[in-house]
């Protein structure tokens, strides 16, 4: 690798610094309004999430409480 790949990378990171420590006030004005409903969004999707995990987990145990009662039905039809 030569001297030039790492130096242009470095020098526009450097420049872009530059720019938004200038800009920083209105980078944030702008943004803000975009990350708090992306935060909103986010957070009500998390939610539904939780509960369609929780729905799905009772549904499981539901399931497995079924055929353990079937399992012991059998089971005792065969002692009998």
């Amino acid at each position: 690798m030569t001297f030039r790949q790492f130096i242009i990378p470095f020098a526009a990171g450097v420049a872009v610094g530059f720019v938004v420590a200038k800009n920083w006030d209105q980078i944030r004005e702008a943004v803000s309004p975009v990350a708090r409903r992306i935060a909103s969004r986010s957070k009500t999707a998390v939610e539904h999430g939780r509960e369609k995990l929780w729905e799905g987990r009772e549904r499981l145990e539901d399931l497995v409480a079924e055929i353990r009662e079937q399992d012991a039905q059998r089971a005792a039809r065969h002692e009998a």
